[in-house]
């Protein structure tokens, strides 16, 4: 049965997807490659809606304990195997935070 879901975490997604949110670093971009630099969009928080097929799916259920500094509770998460290949987006709802790593020519 296949469901679309919506996940937050780190994606790795199209520069076009950053630049629709967040259009303000579109020149930051275009000065970095007028300088003669490299840059990468990297480390993207975001929020999507894709479709997965939970029949298909491995699950786990963990306990993941609190850290020892905190006095707080551990809680439970689901994992899913998905497989070799990605799921499809289907549609950014949001990207909340990114890293633009720049780079010479040689380093």
């Amino acid at each position: 049965m296949v469901y679309a879901v919506r996940l937050e975490g780190k994606f790795d997604l199209k520069e076009e997807d950053v630049l629709r949110f967040h259009p303000w670093v579109k020149p930051l971009l275009e000065e970095i490659t007028n300088q003669g630099l490299k840059y990468r969009i990297s480390n993207i928080d975001a929020e999507v809606f894709v479709e997965l097929d939970l029949d298909k799916l491995t699950l786990n259920l963990n306990y993941v304990l609190p850290r020892i500094e905190e006095f707080d509770e551990g809680f439970y998460e689901i994992s899913a195997k998905l497989g070799n290949e990605p799921p499809a987006i289907m549609r950014i709802l949001s990207v909340e935070h990114f890293e633009i790593d720049i780079s010479t020519k040689h380093c």
